[in-house]
Protein backbone atom coordinates (compact mmCIF):
# COMPACT_ATOMS: atom_id res chain seq x y z
CA UNK A 1 0.00 0.00 0.00
CA UNK A 2 2.77 2.35 1.03
CA UNK A 3 4.64 1.70 -2.15
CA UNK A 4 1.12 2.10 -4.15
CA UNK A 5 1.17 5.32 -2.58
CA UNK A 6 4.93 6.47 -3.08
CA UNK A 7 4.45 5.36 -6.84
CA UNK A 8 1.37 7.58 -7.20
CA UNK A 9 3.23 10.87 -5.77
CA UNK A 10 6.23 10.36 -8.37
CA UNK A 11 4.16 9.41 -11.55
CA UNK A 12 2.21 13.14 -10.00
CA UNK A 13 6.02 14.77 -9.76
CA UNK A 14 7.38 13.70 -12.87
CA UNK A 15 3.68 14.54 -14.26
CA UNK A 16 4.13 18.02 -13.44
CA UNK A 17 7.73 18.17 -14.29
CA UNK A 18 7.13 17.08 -17.36
CA UNK A 19 4.40 19.47 -18.09
CA UNK A 20 6.80 22.99 -16.85
CA UNK A 21 9.40 21.60 -19.34
CA UNK A 22 7.00 21.14 -22.10
CA UNK A 23 5.54 24.81 -21.25
CA UNK A 24 8.90 26.49 -21.09
CA UNK A 25 9.95 24.77 -24.61
CA UNK A 26 6.33 26.19 -26.13
CA UNK A 27 7.14 29.96 -24.53
CA UNK A 28 10.86 29.60 -25.99
CA UNK A 29 9.43 28.59 -29.11
CA UNK A 30 6.80 31.04 -29.28
CA UNK A 31 9.67 33.78 -28.44
CA UNK A 32 7.52 34.56 -25.55
CA UNK A 33 5.63 37.05 -27.92
CA UNK A 34 2.21 35.71 -25.60
CA UNK A 35 3.26 38.01 -22.94
CA UNK A 36 3.12 41.76 -23.74
CA UNK A 37 5.89 43.94 -21.79
CA UNK A 38 3.54 46.97 -21.23
CA UNK A 39 -0.07 48.18 -22.41
CA UNK A 40 1.37 50.54 -25.32
CA UNK A 41 2.32 48.26 -27.40
CA UNK A 42 1.39 47.86 -30.92
CA UNK A 43 -0.41 51.53 -30.89
CA UNK A 44 -1.38 52.58 -34.22
CA UNK A 45 1.46 54.58 -36.06
CA UNK A 46 4.31 54.13 -33.43
CA UNK A 47 6.22 52.38 -35.89
CA UNK A 48 6.65 56.09 -37.91
CA UNK A 49 6.34 58.27 -34.72
CA UNK A 50 8.57 60.15 -32.72
CA UNK A 51 8.62 59.42 -29.36
CA UNK A 52 9.63 61.60 -26.30
CA UNK A 53 10.29 60.15 -22.52
CA UNK A 54 10.66 61.85 -19.88
CA UNK A 55 10.05 63.63 -16.13
CA UNK A 56 8.15 66.52 -15.22
CA UNK A 57 10.12 68.91 -18.24
CA UNK A 58 8.57 66.47 -20.81
CA UNK A 59 5.09 66.66 -19.22
CA UNK A 60 5.16 70.68 -19.47
CA UNK A 61 5.12 71.02 -16.22
CA UNK A 62 4.66 74.61 -14.94
CA UNK A 63 3.15 75.71 -18.38
CA UNK A 64 -0.12 76.79 -19.29
CA UNK A 65 -2.27 74.53 -20.36
CA UNK A 66 -0.51 73.59 -24.37
CA UNK A 67 2.24 75.68 -23.99
CA UNK A 68 4.83 72.65 -22.70
CA UNK A 69 7.20 72.20 -25.46
CA UNK A 70 5.64 69.06 -26.34
CA UNK A 71 2.26 70.76 -26.79
CA UNK A 72 3.94 73.54 -29.05
CA UNK A 73 5.75 70.67 -31.07
CA UNK A 74 3.11 68.31 -31.80
CA UNK A 75 0.71 71.94 -32.94
CA UNK A 76 3.58 73.14 -35.33
CA UNK A 77 2.38 73.20 -38.76
CA UNK A 78 5.59 72.81 -40.14
CA UNK A 79 5.53 69.27 -38.21
CA UNK A 80 1.75 67.71 -39.31
CA UNK A 81 1.77 64.26 -40.44
CA UNK A 82 4.72 63.51 -38.56
CA UNK A 83 3.05 61.63 -35.80
CA UNK A 84 4.58 62.11 -31.64
CA UNK A 85 4.10 60.58 -28.88
CA UNK A 86 4.42 61.92 -25.17
CA UNK A 87 5.51 58.77 -22.44
CA UNK A 88 7.21 61.73 -20.08
CA UNK A 89 5.67 61.34 -16.62
CA UNK A 90 6.72 63.59 -13.44
CA UNK A 91 9.45 62.40 -11.10
CA UNK A 92 10.58 59.69 -13.77
CA UNK A 93 14.09 59.02 -13.15
CA UNK A 94 16.16 57.36 -16.09
CA UNK A 95 15.84 53.90 -15.59
CA UNK A 96 11.74 54.65 -15.82
CA UNK A 97 12.57 56.77 -19.03
CA UNK A 98 14.67 54.43 -20.88
CA UNK A 99 12.09 51.56 -19.47
CA UNK A 100 9.26 53.01 -21.55
CA UNK A 101 11.17 52.79 -24.52
CA UNK A 102 13.43 49.74 -24.56
CA UNK A 103 10.54 47.71 -22.48
CA UNK A 104 8.27 47.07 -25.51
CA UNK A 105 7.72 45.09 -27.97
CA UNK A 106 7.87 47.64 -31.05
CA UNK A 107 9.74 50.54 -32.25
CA UNK A 108 9.35 54.05 -32.96
CA UNK A 109 11.28 56.14 -35.87
CA UNK A 110 12.97 57.90 -33.19
CA UNK A 111 13.41 58.59 -29.36
CA UNK A 112 14.45 62.05 -27.72
CA UNK A 113 14.21 61.89 -24.31
CA UNK A 114 15.01 64.01 -21.28
CA UNK A 115 15.81 62.79 -17.41
CA UNK A 116 18.93 62.54 -14.98
CA UNK A 117 17.83 65.10 -12.24
CA UNK A 118 15.39 62.34 -10.56
CA UNK A 119 17.78 60.22 -8.91
CA UNK A 120 16.07 60.42 -4.91
CA UNK A 121 14.34 57.31 -6.06
CA UNK A 122 14.95 53.89 -7.77
CA UNK A 123 11.88 53.23 -8.83
CA UNK A 124 11.99 50.70 -11.71
CA UNK A 125 15.44 49.61 -11.14
CA UNK A 126 14.40 45.98 -11.25
CA UNK A 127 12.45 46.32 -14.62
CA UNK A 128 15.60 48.19 -15.79
CA UNK A 129 17.65 45.18 -14.31
CA UNK A 130 15.49 42.52 -16.29
CA UNK A 131 15.45 44.53 -19.54
CA UNK A 132 18.79 44.92 -19.83
CA UNK A 133 19.33 41.43 -19.52
CA UNK A 134 18.81 41.16 -23.95
CA UNK A 135 21.33 44.20 -24.17
CA UNK A 136 24.65 43.25 -21.38
CA UNK A 137 26.53 40.46 -20.79
CA UNK A 138 26.43 38.31 -17.56
CA UNK A 139 29.55 40.70 -15.92
CA UNK A 140 28.01 43.55 -16.94
CA UNK A 141 24.59 42.82 -15.27
CA UNK A 142 26.67 41.79 -11.91
CA UNK A 143 28.44 44.78 -12.22
CA UNK A 144 25.07 47.06 -12.29
CA UNK A 145 23.33 44.91 -9.47
CA UNK A 146 26.39 45.90 -7.70
CA UNK A 147 26.42 48.73 -8.15
CA UNK A 148 23.04 49.96 -6.50
CA UNK A 149 23.62 46.59 -4.07
CA UNK A 150 20.54 45.22 -5.59
CA UNK A 151 20.02 41.55 -5.40
CA UNK A 152 16.43 39.49 -5.97
CA UNK A 153 15.62 36.47 -8.06
CA UNK A 154 18.61 34.11 -9.56
CA UNK A 155 19.55 34.61 -13.01
CA UNK A 156 18.22 30.60 -13.35
CA UNK A 157 15.05 31.72 -12.13
CA UNK A 158 15.06 34.84 -14.31
CA UNK A 159 16.29 32.98 -17.54
CA UNK A 160 12.75 30.68 -17.27
CA UNK A 161 10.42 31.58 -19.42
CA UNK A 162 7.65 30.11 -16.95
CA UNK A 163 9.17 32.39 -13.94
CA UNK A 164 9.09 34.95 -16.51
CA UNK A 165 5.27 33.63 -17.03
CA UNK A 166 4.52 33.74 -13.29
CA UNK A 167 5.44 37.06 -12.45
CA UNK A 168 3.78 38.55 -15.70
CA UNK A 169 0.36 37.02 -14.17
CA UNK A 170 1.11 38.02 -10.86
CA UNK A 171 2.22 41.34 -11.78
CA UNK A 172 -1.44 41.36 -12.98
CA UNK A 173 -3.18 40.22 -10.28
CA UNK A 174 -1.54 42.32 -7.33
CA UNK A 175 -1.48 46.00 -6.41
CA UNK A 176 2.00 47.20 -7.31
CA UNK A 177 2.79 51.19 -5.83
CA UNK A 178 5.20 53.40 -7.81
CA UNK A 179 5.02 57.62 -8.27
CA UNK A 180 1.94 57.56 -11.06
CA UNK A 181 0.41 54.90 -8.69
CA UNK A 182 0.24 56.91 -5.67
CA UNK A 183 -0.94 59.93 -7.89
CA UNK A 184 -3.64 58.27 -8.89
CA UNK A 185 -4.95 56.88 -5.22
CA UNK A 186 -3.92 59.56 -3.21
CA UNK A 187 -3.66 62.54 -5.27
CA UNK A 188 -5.41 65.53 -6.36
CA UNK A 189 -5.26 68.93 -8.20
CA UNK A 190 -6.11 70.39 -5.09
CA UNK A 191 -3.50 68.15 -3.56
CA UNK A 192 -0.88 69.54 -6.15
CA UNK A 193 -2.25 73.15 -5.98
CA UNK A 194 -1.40 72.82 -2.08
CA UNK A 195 2.08 71.23 -2.88
CA UNK A 196 3.19 73.38 -6.02
CA UNK A 197 2.39 76.65 -3.50
CA UNK A 198 3.97 75.37 -0.85
CA UNK A 199 7.70 74.55 -2.50
CA UNK A 200 7.04 77.94 -4.17
CA UNK A 201 6.89 80.28 -0.79
CA UNK A 202 10.62 78.66 -0.07
CA UNK A 203 13.52 79.02 -2.25
CA UNK A 204 15.76 77.91 0.46
CA UNK A 205 14.73 74.08 0.93
CA UNK A 206 16.24 74.04 4.38
CA UNK A 207 13.80 76.49 5.26
CA UNK A 208 10.87 75.15 3.29
CA UNK A 209 11.39 71.86 5.58
CA UNK A 210 11.70 73.63 8.52
CA UNK A 211 8.39 74.67 8.20
CA UNK A 212 6.82 71.42 7.09
CA UNK A 213 5.92 70.20 10.55
CA UNK A 214 3.61 72.84 11.25
CA UNK A 215 2.10 73.38 7.58
CA UNK A 216 0.89 69.79 8.00
CA UNK A 217 -0.36 70.23 11.76
CA UNK A 218 -2.13 73.01 11.10
CA UNK A 219 -3.79 71.74 7.62
CA UNK A 220 -7.06 70.90 7.64
CA UNK A 221 -7.98 70.29 4.24
CA UNK A 222 -5.94 67.69 2.99
CA UNK A 223 -6.45 64.01 4.32
CA UNK A 224 -4.23 61.93 6.14
CA UNK A 225 -2.81 59.86 3.61
CA UNK A 226 -2.16 62.90 1.43
CA UNK A 227 -0.53 64.56 4.32
CA UNK A 228 1.85 61.18 4.48
CA UNK A 229 2.07 61.75 1.07
CA UNK A 230 3.06 64.65 0.69
CA UNK A 231 5.74 64.56 3.55
CA UNK A 232 6.93 62.14 1.16
CA UNK A 233 7.56 63.72 -1.58
CA UNK A 234 9.36 66.90 0.39
CA UNK A 235 11.64 64.13 1.76
CA UNK A 236 12.05 61.93 -1.16
CA UNK A 237 10.94 59.02 0.00
CA UNK A 238 13.23 59.00 2.85
CA UNK A 239 11.27 57.14 5.70
CA UNK A 240 13.42 58.09 8.65
CA UNK A 241 13.37 62.22 7.52
CA UNK A 242 9.82 61.39 6.86
CA UNK A 243 8.82 60.09 9.87
CA UNK A 244 10.53 62.56 11.98
CA UNK A 245 8.34 65.48 10.26
CA UNK A 246 5.38 63.61 10.77
CA UNK A 247 6.09 62.94 14.33
CA UNK A 248 6.97 66.56 15.03
CA UNK A 249 3.83 67.81 13.33
CA UNK A 250 2.46 65.12 15.63
CA UNK A 251 0.19 63.02 13.00
CA UNK A 252 2.83 60.10 12.75
CA UNK A 253 -0.44 57.48 12.99
CA UNK A 254 0.28 54.90 10.34
CA UNK A 255 -2.26 52.82 11.23
CA UNK A 256 -4.45 55.29 10.47
CA UNK A 257 -4.28 55.06 6.86
CA UNK A 258 -6.93 54.01 5.02
CA UNK A 259 -5.49 53.99 0.84
CA UNK A 260 -1.96 52.94 0.66
CA UNK A 261 -0.45 51.59 4.04
CA UNK A 262 2.64 52.37 5.51
CA UNK A 263 4.71 49.29 4.00
CA UNK A 264 4.68 50.89 1.05
CA UNK A 265 6.44 53.78 1.55
CA UNK A 266 9.13 51.73 3.36
CA UNK A 267 9.40 49.37 0.28
CA UNK A 268 9.87 52.20 -1.71
CA UNK A 269 12.31 53.79 0.32
CA UNK A 270 15.67 53.76 -1.41
CA UNK A 271 17.59 55.98 0.77
CA UNK A 272 18.32 52.86 2.89
CA UNK A 273 21.34 51.75 1.30
CA UNK A 274 22.51 54.72 0.94
CA UNK A 275 24.32 55.00 -2.23
CA UNK A 276 27.57 57.11 -3.69
CA UNK A 277 26.64 59.18 -6.88
CA UNK A 278 23.40 57.43 -7.40
CA UNK A 279 22.73 59.79 -9.97
CA UNK A 280 26.17 59.49 -11.56
CA UNK A 281 25.06 55.33 -11.92
CA UNK A 282 21.85 56.08 -12.84
CA UNK A 283 22.23 58.47 -15.93
CA UNK A 284 25.90 55.81 -16.95
CA UNK A 285 23.88 52.54 -16.99
CA UNK A 286 20.38 54.27 -18.62
CA UNK A 287 21.84 56.02 -21.33
CA UNK A 288 24.55 52.43 -21.96
CA UNK A 289 21.67 50.54 -22.14
CA UNK A 290 20.01 52.79 -24.54
CA UNK A 291 22.64 53.21 -26.74
CA UNK A 292 23.16 49.53 -26.95
CA UNK A 293 19.08 49.02 -27.63
CA UNK A 294 19.82 52.42 -30.44
CA UNK A 295 22.61 50.25 -32.42
CA UNK A 296 21.09 46.99 -32.44
CA UNK A 297 17.62 48.65 -33.79
CA UNK A 298 18.90 51.14 -35.84
CA UNK A 299 16.79 53.41 -33.97
CA UNK A 300 17.77 57.53 -33.59
CA UNK A 301 17.92 58.54 -30.31
CA UNK A 302 18.65 62.40 -29.06
CA UNK A 303 18.84 63.22 -25.59
CA UNK A 304 18.33 66.63 -23.72
CA UNK A 305 20.00 68.36 -21.40
CA UNK A 306 17.70 70.73 -18.95
CA UNK A 307 18.21 74.53 -19.67
CA UNK A 308 20.03 75.59 -16.27
CA UNK A 309 17.93 77.14 -14.24
CA UNK A 310 20.79 77.27 -11.21
CA UNK A 311 19.28 75.21 -9.15
CA UNK A 312 22.00 75.98 -6.71
CA UNK A 313 20.13 74.04 -3.67
CA UNK A 314 19.93 70.62 -5.35
CA UNK A 315 24.01 70.98 -4.36
CA UNK A 316 26.26 67.89 -6.06
CA UNK A 317 23.13 67.25 -8.54
CA UNK A 318 22.22 70.35 -10.03
CA UNK A 319 20.96 71.15 -13.22
CA UNK A 320 24.56 72.27 -14.10
CA UNK A 321 26.58 69.15 -12.60
CA UNK A 322 23.50 66.55 -13.91
CA UNK A 323 24.04 67.93 -17.67
CA UNK A 324 27.91 67.63 -17.56
CA UNK A 325 27.10 63.85 -16.82
CA UNK A 326 24.25 63.59 -19.50
CA UNK A 327 27.09 65.16 -22.09
CA UNK A 328 30.07 62.33 -20.80
CA UNK A 329 28.07 59.34 -20.97
CA UNK A 330 26.08 60.71 -24.05
CA UNK A 331 29.63 61.36 -26.04
CA UNK A 332 30.85 58.03 -24.70
CA UNK A 333 27.74 55.77 -25.96
CA UNK A 334 27.40 57.74 -29.00
CA UNK A 335 23.81 59.30 -28.56
CA UNK A 336 22.97 62.49 -30.00
CA UNK A 337 22.82 65.64 -27.19
CA UNK A 338 20.37 68.01 -27.58
CA UNK A 339 21.93 71.13 -26.32
CA UNK A 340 19.60 73.41 -24.34
CA UNK A 341 22.51 75.86 -22.97
CA UNK A 342 24.63 76.62 -25.94
CA UNK A 343 22.73 79.40 -27.20
CA UNK A 344 23.23 82.30 -24.64
CA UNK A 345 19.77 81.84 -22.84
CA UNK A 346 19.77 82.92 -19.37
CA UNK A 347 17.08 80.28 -18.30
CA UNK A 348 16.89 82.03 -15.22
CA UNK A 349 14.72 84.91 -16.81
CA UNK A 350 11.97 82.13 -17.28
CA UNK A 351 12.82 80.11 -13.98
CA UNK A 352 9.71 78.77 -11.96
CA UNK A 353 10.08 76.71 -8.51
CA UNK A 354 11.92 73.78 -10.74
CA UNK A 355 11.20 74.51 -14.42
CA UNK A 356 10.64 77.42 -16.97
CA UNK A 357 7.25 79.07 -17.62
CA UNK A 358 5.34 79.22 -21.14
CA UNK A 359 8.19 81.80 -22.55
CA UNK A 360 11.31 79.31 -21.76
CA UNK A 361 9.16 75.97 -22.79
CA UNK A 362 8.74 77.67 -26.50
CA UNK A 363 12.30 78.48 -26.46
CA UNK A 364 13.15 75.02 -25.59
CA UNK A 365 10.63 73.96 -28.76
CA UNK A 366 12.65 76.05 -31.05
CA UNK A 367 15.82 73.90 -30.05
CA UNK A 368 14.49 70.88 -30.28
CA UNK A 369 12.53 71.63 -33.80
CA UNK A 370 15.85 71.54 -35.96
CA UNK A 371 16.28 67.90 -35.06
CA UNK A 372 13.25 67.05 -36.50
CA UNK A 373 14.69 67.61 -40.12
CA UNK A 374 17.79 65.27 -39.41
CA UNK A 375 18.45 62.47 -41.18
CA UNK A 376 17.35 59.54 -39.09
CA UNK A 377 14.25 61.41 -38.50
CA UNK A 378 13.74 63.32 -41.82
CA UNK A 379 10.30 63.52 -42.56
Amino acid sequence: MKNRAGFKIISIAAGILISLLILEIALRSAGFFLIPRNNHNNETGYSQAIVFSGDSWTTGCDASAGKGFFALLSLDEDLQGLPIINYGYGSNNLFQVVNSIIGRNDLPKAVIINGGINSWHLIGLKEFILNSQNYLNPDEIKELRGDFRYNFESSFLNNLKIYKLYCYLLRKNETSYDILSLDERIASAFFWDTYISFREQYQNHALMMKALPQFIKEDKLLNLDQKFYFTAMLTEFDTGRMEAVLKEGEIFYPARLKIVSYEVYKRMDMNSPKLANTNELIIKWSLKVLSIWSRKYNVAVFVQTYPDIRKESLGNNSFEKVNDRIRVHSKMNGLEIIEHNNGGIDWTKYKTCWHVNDEGHRLMAEIIKPYFTKREIGQ
